[in-house]
């Protein structure tokens, strides 16, 4: 077998998770020998996003160079990673920095790594874990290039943060997940929706028919503005309009509140047969909450994902990859339960199963979702495992 060295990266969601997930799908076909301690970084490029947590990682494998390449970029993809361009931010970055001493440059592939040499963030964890390993061209140890470009402005983030239990699990015992949609799926909100948007629109002297209201269903509250009232609005004024609102619509969901036939039954089922749970909503964190305290249903989510989390939405899948990056699951292990066209288009972009409930649209708007219930009383452990098998 060969030992190969990775750099880790990631800047965006739960870093540390995105790590540990990334750590655990490698396992599948690589033998991991050695994992550096994690360290923070500025990003590098473009400096205008979040800082990096980056790491190295020391491994054996029988794959090929053209094969590991695949194996890790399916990884990331699996994963989650949306294309960001050069230095753009990441979900999780998985680079091969050495294949023993492989000299190796295709147009698909350089080994060493061509930057090796020359970024301190790659330098200082690889340094940690194989400070005497000679680079290929340059002929020094991997110590003697540190030292050459300074590792100073490379703090240490997290030093025991690669936990057992995650490196040892064997790949048939991946976990699974159900991703939640909230409004439709979890409470039927839509009618305190729909009568918070009249209410706003009435005071501007708009009117907003139901047929607008379920057109941008699952949309960000932002959008739906802008949709109305154009691209031009100043971002002020957008904001002031959604918290006025989401307001309204707050006042009317303390008075209505109900969960959907089916809601608790699923959850505590899911929960008992070991599926880790995740809450993924366009709505604003305060709405969550509510929602959430009201129902006392929290105690079933691993992980909360809000309109605040994310840049884009649905149709977009950022929101559900980013979901199920904080569960650390692969999104091929993950249903996602949606009543929205939006919602089912962006679960299916994002490479999960969905669940299509018709509180909210009819089935025949929901054909892209794998199954269409009109009730969660339909659905149980068994169906959901069918659906990810």
């Amino acid at each position: 077998m060969g030992r190969v060295y990775l750099g880790l990266g990631s800047n965006l969601g739960e870093r540390e998770q995105n790590l540990a997930t990334a750590l655990a799908r490698l396992q599948e076909r690589l033998r991991l020998v050695a994992v550096s301690a994690l360290y923070e970084t500025a990003p590098w490029g473009i400096t205008e996003q979040p800082p990096f947590l980056n790491a190295a990682v020391a491994a054996e494998t029988d794959l090929s160079p053209s094969d590991l390449l695949a194996f890790v970029k399916g990884v990331e993809r699996e994963m989650g990673r949306q294309p960001s361009g050069l230095w753009g931010p990441r979900l999780i970055d998985i680079d091969i920095l050495l294949y023993g001493d492989l000299v190796l440059q295709t147009p698909g592939l350089a080994i060493p790594h061509p930057n090796l040499a020359e970024r301190p963030f790659v330098l200082v964890p690889l340094a940690e874990i194989a400070p005497d390993v000679v680079h290929p061209v340059y002929q020094e140890t991997i110590q003697a290039l540190l030292a050459r470009v300074g590792g100073e402005g490379v703090p240490k983030w997290q030093q025991d943060w690669a936990r057992p239990s995650i490196l040892k699990r064997p790949h048939h015992d991946s976990p699974k997940a159900v991703i939640w949609d909230m409004d439709g799926v979890i409470a039927d909100t839509a009618a305190c929706h729909l009568q918070a948007w009249q209410r706003l629109w009435a005071e501007q002297g708009i009117a907003f028919s139901e047929e607008q209201f379920r057109r941008t269903f699952g949309q960000r509250t932002a959008e739906i503005i802008r949709g109305l009232l154009g691209p031009d609005v100043p971002d002020e004024e957008v904001c002031a309009l959604g918290e006025r609102k989401e307001a309204y619509c707050r006042e009317l969901l303390r008075q209505q509140l109900r969960a959907l036939p089916g809601v608790r039954e699923l959850l505590a089922a899911l929960e008992q047969a070991g599926f880790r749970q995740a809450l993924a909503s366009s709505a604003p964190l305060k709405n969550v909450a509510l929602i959430l305290e009201a129902l006392d249903i929290g105690r079933y989510f691993s992980a909360v994902v809000s309109e605040a989390d994310v840049t884009l939405g649905k149709p977009d899948p950022q929101i559900f990859l980013l979901a199920a990056a904080r569960l650390g699951v692969a999104p091929r292990r993950c249903l996602v339960i949606e009543d929205a066209v939006a919602g089912v288009q962006a679960a299916t972009a994002s490479g999960m199963r969905c669940l299509a409930v018709t509180t909210t649209n009819p089935g025949a708007h929901l054909t892209a979702a794998d199954r269409v219930v009109s009730s969660l009383t339909e659905v149980g452990v068994a169906d959901v495992e069918a659906l990810l098998t």
